[in-house]
């Protein structure tokens, strides 16, 4: 064999044999993979499971050493325990249920159709999960309440109750009076001081025009009122002809012949 091409071989065996070496060691002590930093907008309960099942695998039991793999080379939160730790950043990044509208899409669930009982009884169990039923401490008033508000008729309103944290059923109760409240009001808000001068300008007209059909035309009307004026000596009675007086006022109407049909009475 060439120098050259035996060197290459025992080059080769070299390697072949280093890998084999690393390969058993990394056997050895891989004990699972870092989740890596959290990502905000992810799921954060995920993250901390992988997290926890890391300190796992790699046995670190520790707390204070699983406070330095959590903050890794953080120094201000070195005093903190694991758990506020967790607890501040589930606050921070895990959404916080609605606990009344979460109550209410359980109770709004139904068998659909075709599915399994004991599927539907699965749903129902993961459902309830984040309903904070551990934490209720008057359960009759808990059911009093959800039934409340999903027997409203306004939808607004049950909207409105669904979207706040924990209630009673007094407080339900008193949420709902002032929605309702809000509600009977609103129409006055949106129209506003011109809509209503509006309105109130058209309902004068409308009252003017009806007066003016039941008491005669206008210049008849300022006539009767301003007693022997100009405008009395400017126009004739329509039925005796004479100045100073309007035809309604006329003592001879009785007597006057009409013009049209020729007869007594009227004209």
């Amino acid at each position: 064999m060439y120098p050259a091409v035996e060197k290459k071989a025992v080059a080769a065996d070299q390697v072949t044999a280093s890998a084999a070496v690393n390969l058993e060691g990394a056997a050895e002590v891989y004990r699972g993979r870092t989740p890596g930093p959290y990502v905000p907008g992810t799921a954060w309960r995920t993250w901390w499971k992988l997290f926890t099942n890391f300190l796992t695998l790699r046995k670190v039991s520790e707390e204070k050493e699983q406070r330095l793999v959590f903050l890794q080379e953080g120094r201000e939160l070195e005093d903190v325990p694991l758990v506020e730790l967790r607890a501040a950043m589930e606050r921070h990044f895990q959404p916080r249920k609605l606990v009344l509208a979460e109550r209410f899409g359980l109770m709004s669930k139904a068998q659909k159709p075709g599915q399994a009982l004991n599927e539907y009884y699965a749903e129902l169990q993961k459902a309830a999960n984040t309903c904070g039923f551990e934490a209720v401490k008057n359960h009759r008033d808990a059911i009093v309440t959800m039934v409340f508000i999903g027997g409203l008729q306004s939808v607004e309103t049950r909207k409105r109750l669904l979207k706040r944290g924990e209630l009673t059923s007094k407080e339900a109760l008193e949420q709902a009076e002032a929605y309702e409240r809000v509600g009977i009001n609103a129409p006055h808000l949106k129209e506003g001081p011109q809509a209503v001068g509006v309105a109130q300008v058209s309902q004068l007209k409308g009252n003017r025009v009806r007066q003016q059909r039941r008491t005669g035309p206008p210049q008849e009307r300022k006539g009767k009122k301003s007693g022997k004026g100009p405008a009395r000596d400017k126009l004739n009675c329509r039925v005796c002809g004479r100045p100073g007086h309007f035809g309604y006022e006329c003592l001879k109407r009785s007597s006057a012949y009409c013009n049209v049909c020729k007869k007594k009475g009227h004209f």
